[in-house]
């Protein structure tokens, strides 16, 4: 799969337009006008009957996204005039295909799709009015014109897929390394930390104690397990034996709290906390083991911040969107920027400009949970991928934030104090939507809506999805 690919698709498509039967198309396009939106309906509901649509489909407004979406794509593949419009007829697959690969359309999925409406198509010019001289021509027309069409959508699909790929393989072999010993040892400490509660909640037998015992997977070290470790590890045996070990380790303390409160049944007590004891011991042994085996590495990072890079963002918030359409999991991203940063650097250089980068990223980090990722999104604006972070609680976290940097003061030189460095914070919960592109505009509104609000607060993003569902 390479750039001239898709150029020959580009090429060919261009050519089937453009030589085709003007008299032709311009008779076909009616006709196809007049069917595309009942076309459009039957491809929706047979992708409802597909296991492998529904993640896609499943939230609020997701039918008549797509439904609208395919009606249009089939209006436009035949133009009224020609060849004005190949270039924007030619873009518009390219950016079908860009879409598709976004949201994780799985492109056995796709081509099934393009079947459906193919064979529909097919279906209603045969049932026209056309004669059978008419009727073989335009078949004949049809059937080019969207193979070529399919063909281009596939290629570009093809290409952003495989550069997504490359992209979180890369980034997983760079995170194997960087930092990690440091990761590990505060998953440790949150791991015992975990096991130290459970273990007072059970001596001391209170009944409101043991009741809100904590899984293992809603603490800290369980929100990594499930997030950051897949993401890091990929296929790695370590990730999916942390996961086993995790959901192993929960189920003995469900029994082990059935065990306490159960008269006449301290073996069975006894018999769980060793197992979970031994569990937990496995997981720590299991963590240092990796910190072991890996090397420092600083290629995933920002120089000047020490956060993510960018580069990074979007495959990452594609991969949350799937995990959380796919389990029902809550997440929020937040923009954040700094308040008057081209003032600063004006009025004290860029170094000082770099000094307040710096401070602001390590006081937001320190606001962070082990399963956040913080990226530098460019110049003075920085994004958080917050995983499991909901709507009612992502106004709490954003606010720690924007107060965490309140209260830095940057040194200038000669240890001379700054003016007070703020932030402006817009953030966006996921509602169901499948391209991340639809998060990020909303997360953006929202951080543009603080600004214009006079700085130094947080906004909310509004779901103009779920409004127009």
């Amino acid at each position: 799969m390479n750039v001239g690919d898709i150029e020959r698709a580009n090429a060919t498509l261009a050519r089937a337009y453009l030589g085709s039967d003007r008299t032709l198309l311009a008779g076909i396009t009616p006709l196809v006008r007049a069917c595309s939106a009942d076309i459009a309906a039957e491809l929706t509901r047979a992708m409802l009957q597909d296991e492998r649509a529904l993640p896609l489909l499943d939230d609020p407004g997701g039918e008549a996204r797509l439904t609208r979406a395919v009606a249009r794509w089939l209006d436009g593949l035949f133009p009224i005039v020609l060849p004005a419009g190949i270039d924007r007829l030619v873009a518009r697959q390219r950016r079908l295909g860009e879409i598709n690969a976004r949201i994780g359309m799985p492109m056995a999925l796709s081509k099934d799709g393009f079947a459906i409406v193919k064979r529909a198509l097919i279906r209603n010019l045969v049932a026209s009015t056309l004669d059978r001289a008419e009727l073989a021509d335009a078949l004949d027309l049809t059937d080019r014109l969207l193979e070529a069409a399919i063909a281009l959508v596939d290629e570009v699909q093809l290409r952003d897929l495989l550069a997504k790929k490359r992209t979180i393989e890369e980034f997983r072999a760079n995170e194997l390394a960087q930092g990690f010993v440091v990761e590990v040892e505060r998953l440790r400490a949150d791991l015992y930390d975990w096991m130290r509660e459970v273990a007072n909640a059970f001596v001391t037998h209170d009944e409101i104690s043991l009741r809100g015992i904590r899984t293992l997977r809603s603490s800290n070290f369980g929100l990594w397990a499930a997030h950051k470790s897949r993401l890091f590890l990929g296929d790695r045996r370590e990730s999916e034996l942390l996961a086993r070990l995790v959901q192993q380790i929960d189920s003995a303390l469900a029994q082990a709290v059935i065990g306490r409160g159960v008269e006449r049944s301290a073996e069975l007590w006894q018999t769980e906390c060793q197992r979970i004891n031994d569990l937990v011991s496995e997981a720590a042994w299991l963590l240092q083991s990796l910190s072991d085996e890996l090397m420092k590495h600083e290629s995933n990072l920002d120089p000047l911040t020490r956060v993510y890079n960018r580069r990074y963002l979007t495959t990452i918030l594609q991969r949350e969107i799937e995990l959380a359409n796919q389990h029902g999991l809550p997440f929020t991203l937040l923009m954040l920027d700094i308040d008057h940063f081209k003032q600063v650097n004006d009025a004290h250089g860029h170094a000082i400009g770099d000094a307040v980068l710096r401070v602001v990223a390590q006081a937001v980090k320190g606001c962070l949970r082990p399963t956040d990722l913080m990226f530098r999104f460019g110049g003075e604006e920085f994004t958080v991928i917050a995983p499991e972070l909901n709507e009612a609680n992502a106004m709490t976290v954003a606010e720690r934030m924007r107060e965490a940097v309140e209260r830095v003061r940057p040194l200038g030189g000669h240890e001379r104090k700054l003016p007070r460095v703020t932030i402006s914070v817009g953030y966006a919960t996921h509602d169901g939507h499948p391209d991340f592109m639809h998060l990020l505009k909303r997360a953006d509104a929202a951080l543009y809506a603080a600004k214009q609000a006079g700085r130094n607060r947080v906004m909310a993003g509004v779901s103009t999805h779920r409004q127009t569902a």
